[in-house]
């Protein structure tokens, strides 16, 4: 039984270090997910997160919408043209992402970063008690490997004992007078 939980805890071991290795690559979207996740249990959230971008890009695009203005009043001549003018020009919205790009998606990749290290160090957690697992599995292996010579010893003296006490009863039987 013994054998088998070091077992357990080496392949434990291995499972675990080589998951945080391979967390970059192979095992990048079930680490990022839980990252994910985590951030979600922080209250960190993706959709405020993309609501506050959706705010961020409206009031920037309040701006183009300014900067487009200021390009008609330059060009403008006429007033007929600055009437114009103060209709909303046609600016297409763009979508910037800035607390998505600069906020959210470092705190997703610390957040990997930090999974993929712990259990990195928690898998030799498992190696530590692998290792005391398979210790006290020898020594008790040891110990009853031991008893077990004693006991052939034990044996073999009394076959011993017994076959010389046999030979000297049989030695003082031939000097008895008839």
């Amino acid at each position: 039984m013994l054998k088998f939980s070091y077992r357990f805890f080496y392949i434990l071991f291995l499972a675990g270090v080589t998951s945080s290795l391979l967390g970059g690559t192979l095992l990048y979207q079930p680490f990022r997910l839980a990252s994910i996740s985590a951030l979600d249990m922080a209250g960190l959230h993706k959709p405020d997160i993309d609501s506050c971008d959706k705010k961020i890009d409206g009031i920037l695009q309040w701006k183009y919408i300014c900067e487009a203005w200021m390009e008609k009043v330059k060009a403008a001549n006429s007033w007929k043209e600055y009437k114009e003018i103060f209709r909303v020009p046609d600016v297409k919205m763009r979508q910037h992402g800035f607390i998505d790009k600069f906020a959210y998606e470092p705190a997703v990749k610390t957040m990997m970063y930090w999974l993929r290290l712990s259990l990195f160090m928690s898998s030799f957690s498992f190696l530590f008690v692998a290792v005391t697992l398979q210790l006290i599995h020898r020594s008790l292996s040891l110990r009853r490997r031991v008893r077990d010579l004693e006991v052939q010893m034990a044996l073999l003296e009394g076959a011993m004992n017994a076959s010389s006490g046999n030979l000297i009863a049989e030695a003082d039987g031939d000097r008895l007078p008839d």
